[in-house]
């Protein structure tokens, strides 16, 4: 059953991506090891930390990226089951990792795990969210905390401060739209990214609760839900976002422009501004998004990307050989410079002035970590809810309907996750 649903998807994927993707198919014998990315941002950054990992594996890498989240996955589902597929994958942790390693298509990784964990090179905490029924088949592409990106210029300009409240943070809000600047960025036309507010207004009313959502043991008819939709309908009709079409790529120019002041996303946004040319410590900034309630606990949303290998990877052996490596000191230490976050590995801290105030800030909190909502459930649910919250982004009126349907969807889906998993 589960797989006719994908063929489905792949054939549909079949027209949208055949005039745009790039060349398919595995490297040759002896040379780079070829990867697919939706991170356009990551290409130099998968060469130069292929050149490292030649010193000692003889193989580089070659990317090809498809930057559209959507169109990124519907190639890679329609390649996995064929020898077009590349030698190492880009994908998601958690049930989306699950989704395609419970059909055959991927690599066991856990003796390569094992190994790391046994060297110290990564936390063996992490491993749950890289495994199914027992067994691991990716490893670590990053870690990123989530965070608000805030304009340092702006705040400066306005007198304001990194609030510690949440009435600090749309007091914040409310200066910044009175003097003509858009205090956060939000949009749909990435196709993931209305996942954004949803997340984190769920989870900064009750940590707890969030978890049991998106485990499917709780509602989205919950009052903690409805009032998470009402907040952000309030700061919708209060032109505190940018319009609903707008481009997470685009967010960056805007903040260094002085259009934009608050970006909410993963810590790898930190080196998306660096090419756009803004300084860390100067130019920009972050703080954990404050708890709705003061005194409430606080969170934060965790994300770990996957490199895994396809089971019809033309270079299966060496692919597995080069993830062996992975995640030493050595590689890390350039992967984590070129893409301007954190390093799965526990011994590589990145020197940067905005990743070094998310360390401290998330040491003095110590927040319940939790996964971001894209990982959290099965991919249908999730994609599913996305695209109705993406039309609320339009049209914020029916928030009872809109969280009947999103509650008859987990009904839904859930039972057929289950199901296709016997």
């Amino acid at each position: 059953m589960h797989d006719k649903r994908i063929a489905a998807i792949a054939a549909l994927a079949l027209v949208a991506t055949a005039c745009s993707s790039p060349s398919s198919g595995g490297s040759s014998a002896d040379g780079p090891l070829t990867v697919y990315s939706d991170n356009s941002y990551w290409e130099g950054a998968f060469v130069t930390v292929g050149d490292k990992l030649a010193e000692t594996t003889g193989r580089g890498f070659e990317p090809r990226a498809i930057p559209l989240t959507t169109n990124y996955e519907q190639q890679v589902r329609t390649a996995l089951p064929t020898s077009s597929i590349t030698d190492i994958i880009k994908w998601w942790s958690g049930y989306r990792l699950q989704d395609i390693a419970r059909d055959g298509h991927l690599t066991d990784l856990t003796e390569v795990w094992e190994q790391a964990e046994k060297n110290g090179w990564v936390d063996p905490r992490l491993r749950e969210a890289y495994e199914y029924d027992g067994k691991v088949y990716g490893l670590p592409a990053y870690q990123s905390n989530w965070v608000v990106f805030y304009s340092i210029p702006l705040y400066e300009k306005y007198k304001l401060k990194p609030p510690t409240t949440f009435a600090e943070f749309e007091h914040n809000a409310q200066v910044l739209e009175g003097n003509g600047v858009t205090p956060m960025w939000s949009g749909q036309s990435d196709g993931w990214t209305p996942l954004i507010p949803f997340q984190d207004l769920v989870a900064k009313q009750d940590p707890a609760f969030y978890e049991k959502l998106a485990t499917g043991k709780a509602s989205y008819t919950d009052p903690t839900v409805h009032e998470a939709m009402t907040i952000w309908k309030r700061w919708i009709d209060a032109g505190w976002m940018t319009p609903a079409d707008s481009a997470m790529s685009d967010a960056a120019a805007l903040m260094r422009t002085g259009k934009l002041a608050h970006l909410t996303a993963g810590t790898w946004q930190n080196g998306v501004m660096k090419t756009a040319k803004l300084v860390p410590g100067k130019d920009y900034g972050a703080f954990l998004l404050p708890t709705v309630e003061p005194g409430g606990t606080q969170s934060v949303f965790v994300e770990g990307g996957v490199l895994a290998v396809p089971a019809n990877a033309p270079n299966r052996d060496a692919a597995v050989e080069q993830l062996r490596h992975w995640l030493s000191p050595e590689v890390q230490e350039v992967w984590a410079e070129q893409i301007g976050d954190n390093s799965p590995n526990p011994d590589v801290v990145p020197d940067d002035a905005v990743l070094a105030s998310v360390r401290e800030q998330i040491a003095t909190a110590d927040p319940v970590l939790l996964n971001r909502y894209w990982e959290a459930s099965p991919p249908a649910l999730v994609e599913g809810n996305v695209q109705d919250l993406g039309g609320f982004m339009v049209h914020p009126g029916d928030i009872d309907g809109l969280l009947s349907k999103m509650q008859d969807r987990a009904r839904t889906e859930w039972a057929a996750w289950e199901d296709e998993g016997r």
